[in-house]
């Protein structure tokens, strides 16, 4: 049906699948793990100890190199500097062969001098001889010069030189700025040797332009420029300049030892360096100078620190590079003759060997290459106190190779070759090490995963609930001690479970053996549990357990109820309520209780419903309300007549009256408005249980409502001299309900407080916003009320039951109509009070356009 070559394929490929997850279970295993441990627990000390042989070899192996680098560095800088020194001393060792020439010179004019030089004669006879050998001591690429001391030349290795080598020619292109003061960048200016010319017009000094020799200045008049052009923007200066060479040495007939900057001839590719000694006329240090004379030498001998030949004999891959105090290098290998210039060397082996100091380091260079550096510098070096060392040192001055500094380096490969041929050895012997541990591993791994494969066997047949399955023991090491506890655990769960089983079915029986329906909900509104009485008041299936309880409850009431009771249940409130609930063509009545059971944690895990059939009660509850009803509305048609007649009588309407009479009546009177006052609070009870009492819905001022109600009772209060008092803001926000309705609230609360504090005491109604609601307090300074009794003061019929309560007289219903006329309007109320201390009674209102409170 199938090709051959398809099922092979498909083959090959379930086998690779197979392979592939065999794997992946292996390295999920403990064999996996306890092999994995074993190559640590052997391999890392190993892995530890070649890291640290190899850094700690590589660090040394590092010093080591940079400390011979450093010396070679040493060496090298030694080498430069005795090679200029040397040089010196030829140039001074001249001056005894040249001094009789120079003699003579110094007696003859300078016009006769200047005549045989440019007519190509000697000035003084034998001075060409002298000349020549001279230049033999200067080398093929070097010059001599030897002049007066005016710097008139006596004779030279050049014939075509100028007369007069005192001075030297610049010049400059300038431009024209503002105030007309210009700055030379050469100097001292030799007097009166300047040429100004514009657009090769010359100008006239002290006419056009005045010179300040000392400040190297030139101010060009500007009205020298009116008959020339207007938009003329620069001027030609020619000047000369006293020759540096010249000046130094000659030093106003001092005489000085002068040694010119180490100079890179790019076309002869050769260092040049200029050195002019004085000629006395006496070998005294002091006596007059009589003439100059100065040599240029090419530093043959510096290229051959560089040569690579015999760097390479020292050690391979050394480069070496000369810098001078900036950083810029003088002298770089022979075969990067193309690299001098002024660039600085931006190492921090540089940085260091200019800051003077001797040492190595290793960094990458410009060119991304790892290196070690050695450096050194000349201010390192020796410090001798011989004539020749005083006058070199004294004439270096500011030259260039006065903070000199060699840099040697070798690339970090060739350098740490040693090092890394180690590191590989060490990893070869470590991967050697490996392929000899992991068979021994794998070997113990399975010793001690077979016994505890078998306990993991054992624990899956626990869990399907099985507990007949043991294990044998084979071993009495730690593996065995674990069987044998297992199968020990396995006896204990076993006897546990059976003894679970039996609690659970006693507390099944217990449970659905109430006569309340019970019904347990987890987190997620699931039913986990319900007892045959709810399920007969609810309609409920046992087969629906397990699901949610809006799937299981068809009423659409129960359904919201439920609902809302969650709002509190998530709030960790306890909930009591009532639904009714039809049932066929009948209907019940549900009352509910919802109350959260929590983890030892206080984590909430679900709820439990409690609900209990009070349709017979409700029915019972209704009659006698509407027995009071009827009995109030009965009594208070005689009363009424009662009321009116003692009330003529007592004013004089049927006759005069005795003054025991008078009382009396008034006992009468006073004992019928009493009861008429408790038919009207019976006939409020029975209107608010049966839910016949209509609340306004209107604006209403807090302020005004109190207001009036203590004006109304202030009477009373004066009675017994009781400080009557408003506290309120200027503006307080109103509130929307029943403003008479509200006014009932405060004349219960305040006559309350007013029968119950003694003589000459004080009641204060305090009103304030809190937040979305108002809150009213009415304060007073009587007896207070046992913390144990404060819950139940706005129960029904409820009396303090004290001797002063049964005095003051009174039905129990006052503080129960008002806790319902508040929470119709969305607020609460509560007392806080301190026996002997008074009592403080508050309540709360939701200010106009909020919501009712709900906590």
């Amino acid at each position: 049906m199938f090709p051959e070559g398809e099922l092979n394929s498909n083959r090959t490929l379930f086998q690779f699948s197979a392979f592939i997850e065999k794997i992946r279970r292996f390295r999920r295993s403990l064999q996996a793990q306890l092999v994995s441990l074993l190559l640590i627990a052997s391999l890392i000390p190993l892995l530890w100890v070649s890291y640290f042989a190899y850094n700690n070899g590589k660090t040394s192996l590092e010093d080591s190199i940079g400390v011979s680098l450093s010396q070679i560095a040493n060496e090298k800088v030694s080498k430069a500097d005795r090679i200029i020194r040397r040089y010196i001393d030829r140039t001074k060792a001249q001056i005894s062969i040249i001094k009789s020439a120079v003699l003579l010179a110094s007696e003859k004019p300078s016009s006769e001098l200047k005549a045989h030089w440019e007519a190509g004669f000697e000035a003084v006879e034998g001075v060409k001889v002298k000349v020549e050998r001279l230049a033999a001591v200067a080398g093929e690429h070097g010059q001599v010069i030897i002049t007066t001391r005016k710097g008139y030349i006596i004779g030279a290795s050049d014939p075509n030189l100028d007369f007069d080598q005192s001075r030297e020619k610049k010049s400059e292109l300038l431009r024209i700025n503002a105030d007309g003061i210009y700055k030379l960048a050469y100097g001292p200016i030799i007097p009166y040797s300047e040429i100004l010319r514009i657009n090769d017009r010359q100008l006239i000094r002290d006419v056009d332009y005045t010179v300040d020799y000392p400040r190297k200045r030139i101010n060009l008049q500007t009205s020298s420029l009116k008959p020339i052009n207007q938009r003329v923007s620069t001027v030609q200066v020619e000047y000369y300049i006293y020759a540096l060479w010249y000046r130094m040495a000659y030093n106003n007939g001092l005489g000085h030892l002068f040694i010119g900057d180490v100079i890179y001839n790019k076309e002869k590719q050769l260092h040049y360096i200029t050195i002019a000694v004085p000629i006395r006329r006496t070998d005294e240090p002091h006596s007059e100078v009589i003439g100059l004379l100065k040599m240029d030498f090419a530093i043959l001998e510096l290229m051959e620190i560089f040569d690579p030949e015999s760097n390479q004999k020292i050690a391979e891959g050394i480069e070496v590079v000369i810098i001078d105090g900036y950083g810029r290098r003088v002298a770089p290998p022979l075969n990067d003759t193309t690299a001098i210039d002024d660039r600085m060397l931006d190492t921090e082996a540089a940085m260091w060997a200019i800051q003077g100091n001797y040492g190595h380091t290793t960094e990458e260079s410009a060119d991304g290459i790892k290196r070690v550096y050695g450096f050194a510098h000349t201010s390192n070096w020796r410090n001798e106190n011989s004539e020749v060392m005083a006058d070199y040192r004294d004439a270096k001055g500011v030259r260039n190779f006065a903070d000199w500094a060699v840099i040697v380096s070798q690339p970090a490969k060739i350098a740490f070759r040693p090092a890394i041929k180690f590191r590989n050895n060490m990893l070869l012997f470590t991967l050697i090490s490996c392929l000899i541990v992991i068979p021994i591993a794998v070997i113990f791994a399975r010793r001690v995963i077979t016994p505890i494969m078998q306990v993991a066997s054992a624990a899956k047949a626990i869990g399907r609930g099985e507990f007949d399955q043991g294990i044998e023991v084979k071993t009495r090491n730690e593996i065995g001690v674990l069987v044998e506890e297992f199968n020990l655990m396995r006896r204990n769960l076993k006897r546990a479970e059976e003894q679970l089983r039996q609690e659970a079915e006693k507390m099944t029986a217990v449970v659905n053996s109430i006569a309340e329906g019970l019904v347990v909900l987890d987190k997620d509104n699931c039913i986990l549990h319900i007892n045959p009485t709810a399920e007969r008041l609810l309609g409920i299936n046992t087969d629906l357990r397990g699901s949610g309880i809006d799937a299981a409850i068809k009423d659409q009431e129960m359904r919201v109820a439920i609902e809302k009771s969650q709002e509190r249940i998530a709030r960790y409130e306890i909930h009591s309520f009532e639904v009714p609930l039809k049932r066929g063509e009948q209907e019940i009545i549900l009352r509910m209780l919802a109350s959260p059971f929590l983890d030892d944690e206080g984590q909430l895990l679900g709820t439990v419903y409690v609900l209990d059939d009070i349709t017979e009660a409700k029915k019972i509850e209704r009659m006698k309300s509407d027995f009071v009803n009827l009995v109030s509305h009965e009594f208070r048609t005689p009363l009424t007549s009662i009321r009116g007649f003692v009330q003529l009588i007592l004013d004089g309407k049927v006759g005069s009256i005795s003054p025991v009479q008078e009382r009396s009546l008034k006992r009468v009177l006073r004992q019928a408005k009493r009861l008429g006052a408790l038919i009207d609070d019976l006939l409020d009870v029975s209107r608010i249980e049966s839910g016949r009492i209509e609340m306004k819905r209107e604006v209403v001022s807090l302020v005004d409502v109190a207001a009036q109600r203590i004006e109304e009772l202030k009477p009373q209060a004066d009675e017994k001299g009781i400080t009557l008092e408003l506290i309120a803001p200027d503006s307080l926000p109103n509130v929307m309900g029943d403003s008479e309705r509200i006014g009932q609230v405060f004349t219960n609360l305040i006559g309350n407080a007013i029968k119950f504090t003694e003589d000459g005491g004080s009641v204060t109604v305090n009103l304030r916003p809190e937040g979305t609601y108002i809150m009213a307090r009415v304060i007073d300074t009587g007896s207070g009320i046992p913390i144990e009794k404060q819950e139940k003061i706005f129960d029904k019929f409820y009396q303090l039951g004290e001797v002063q309560t049964r005095q003051q007289g009174g039905s129990g219903l006052g503080l129960s109509i008002v806790k319902s006329i508040v929470e119709a309007h969305g607020g609460r109320i509560w007392v806080k009070s301190q026996e002997g201390k008074g009592s403080d009674f508050r309540f709360i209102l939701p200010i106009s356009g909020a919501t009712g409170i709900r906590n």
